[in-house]
């Protein structure tokens, strides 16, 4: 099974999955981590150089490559923490509604304004040159639209993996 971890930035999606594959024995994999691993550079500047269009391109073929691997094998579960953008591309939606267990792991506004202004937002290369509040609101309806199962992690990593482990 793939359990596929969607969410804005910040909301936990790798903490949550850390915690999540190591109860269920399952592997983890970041898709930004695993992207930037691949192209040998950090995504902030793959965004820089090339710009967002080529990362979206990176992120597609790494979100195939990943659920092409683990669906075709016979190797054990998979939690995928995806970027907060990888559902926003039509095919990516689609082949994560179609092959995961899709999981929207939420945060408030203000939880989520804690977590990435300072030092983390120069990290976001989003967050450089668009409002926080219009990310949020159009990535919104889209996760909700995705989403099999939706959980909150404003009270922390532990209660939302508690959580998603009753309705798994």
């Amino acid at each position: 099974m793939i359990i596929a971890l969607i969410g804005f930035m910040g909301s936990g999606k790798t903490t949550v999955g850390s915690k999540l594959s190591t109860v269920l024995s399952y592997d983890l994999i970041d898709l930004d981590q695993y992207i930037e691993e691949k192209a040998g550079r950090a995504i902030k500047d793959i965004f820089a150089d090339e710009g967002e269009a080529s990362f979206r391109k990176k992120e597609s073929a790494a979100l195939e490559e990943v659920i092409r691997e683990y669906s075709t094998s016979q190797s054990k579960g998979l939690v995928l923490a995806c970027g907060g953008g990888t559902p926003l591309a039509k095919a990516n939606a689609s082949l994560i509604k179609n092959t995961c267990v899709c999981v929207w792991v939420r945060a408030s506004e203000a939880t989520l304004k804690g977590r990435l202004f300072g030092d983390e937002a120069l990290k976001r290369p989003l967050l450089k040159g668009r409002p926080f509040e219009e990310i949020l609101a159009e990535r919104g309806d889209i996760y909700s639209s995705l989403a099999d199962i939706v959980i909150d992690t404003d009270n922390g990593p532990d209660e939302a993996v508690e959580t998603l482990l009753k309705q798994l």
